[in-house]
C-alpha cells in the first residue's frame, strides 16, 4: 500500500506544537493595521504592475527599490515580498526573479521563522519551475530544518515531492524516506530509547555559503542576534551549533509563555539534527510537564 505524507497523517505527532501555535500566529492576523501598515500595503500593491509588466527596466527599478526597503525595514518588507510580489511574479513566469528575491528576503529576516517558511516555499517552487531540481531539494531540506514544529507536515510534503523529482528513477529512496519519517515520528519513551534518524535527509547537502556569509555580519548579543545566528545555522544545516543560541534565548525568557515559545526553537534544532520529529516532540512534552502549574 502506498503511504503519502499529508498534514492529516502527521498531525497526531504534532499535538503539543499545534496547541502552542495560536499563541504566536493568531494575534498578528487579527490585529487591526495602523496607518503606516496601510500605506505600505498600498505601496506594495502599486508595485505589482511594475514588477510583472513587460519592461525589464521597470522591473529592475522596482527590485532595486524593494532591496532598499529590505535593508531599511526588513521584517515589514519581507512580509510584503511573499504576500504581494512573489505570487504575481510566479504567475508571470519570472522564476529567476522569484528565486533571487525569495533568497534576498530569507537573508534579510533570519530571525523570523514564519516569514522564512513562506519565502523558502516560493524559492523552492521557482527553482523547480526552472528545472533546478537538486537546488529545489536542497532548499526543501533547509525548509524542514528551520520551520516551526507546526510547519513540519507541509515541509515533509514538499520534501517528498522534491525527492520524487530528483530520484524518479530510484523509487527506493522515497520509500526509505517515508519509512524513516513514520518511524521517527514516534515519541520515545525516555532519552535512552533509540531514535530513528533520517539517512535520506542526512545525505542531502545544502548550499550553506550564503547563510554562513550572512552569519558573519550578525553582530552583538541578545535575543535578536541569537535568533538570527540560530536560524542561519539551521538554514546552513548546522543544528548542533544552532541549538546553543536557542538555549541562550530560552534562558532569557521573562515568563512561562515566552519560555515555551523559546523552547520551540530548541525543538526545531533537535528536529533538524535528527531529520525526524519524534525526539523534538518528546522534548517539548517534557518541557510542558516540568513547567509549574
Amino acid at each position: 500500500m502506498r503511504i503519502k505524507f499529508t498534514p492529516a497523517r502527521i498531525t497526531v505527532f504534532l499535538t503539543v506544537a499545534f496547541l502552542t501555535a495560536p499563541l504566536v500566529a493568531v494575534t498578528p492576523i487579527l490585529a487591526r493595521p495602523d496607518a503606516r501598515q496601510i500605506r505600505m500595503r498600498a505601496w506594495a500593491a502599486s508595485l505589482v504592475p511594475q514588477l510583472t509588466g513587460a519592461g525589464s527596466t521597470a522591473r529592475k527599478m522596482a527590485l532595486a527599490l524593494i532591496s532598499k526597503r529590505l535593508r531599511a525595514t526588513p521584517d515589514a518588507t519581507a512580509v510584503l515580498v511573499y504576500q504581494y510580489w512573489l505570487g504575481p511574479l510566479m504567475a508571470g513566469g519570472h522564476y529567476r526573479t522569484v528565486a533571487r528575491l525569495a533568497r534576498q528576503g530569507v537573508l534579510a529576516v533570519p530571525a523570523n521563522p514564519g516569514a522564512l517558511d513562506h519565502l523558502l516555499i516560493f524559492r523552492i517552487q521557482a527553482l523547480a519551475a526552472l528545472g533546478r531540481e537538486h537546488a529545489a531539494l536542497r532548499n526543501a531540506k533547509s525548509l524542514f530544518d528551520v520551520c516551526p514544529l507546526w510547519g513540519t507536515a507541509t515541509a515533509l510534503v514538499i520534501l517528498e515531492q522534491r525527492l520524487y523529482a530528483v530520484y524518479w528513477h530510484d523509487p527506493g529512496v522515497v520509500q526509505q524516506f517515508r519509512r524513516e519519517e513514520l518511524s521517527g515520528a514516534a515519541i520515545p519513551a525516555d532519552r535512552h530509547e533509540p531514535v530513528t534518524r533520517s539517512g535520506v535527509l542526512a545525505s542531502i547537502r545544502v548550499n550553506a555559503k550564503p547563510y554562513l556569509d550572512r552569519l558573519q555580519r550578525v553582530g552583538g548579543h541578545g535575543t535578536r542576534a541569537w535568533m538570527e545566528k540560530g536560524d542561519l545555522l539551521l538554514l546552513a544545516d548546522k543544528p548542533r551549533e544552532a541549538i546553543k543560541y536557542f538555549r541562550e534565548v530560552a534562558a532569557m525568557a521573562r515568563n512561562q509563555r515566552d519560555f515555551l515559545f523559546d523552547e520551540n526553537n530548541v525543538c526545531r534544532a533537535i528536529k533538524a539534527e535528527d531529520g525526524t520529529i519524534g525526539r523534538a516532540n518528546a522534548h517539548l512534552i517534557a518541557v510542558v510537564r516540568e513547567m509549574p502549574r
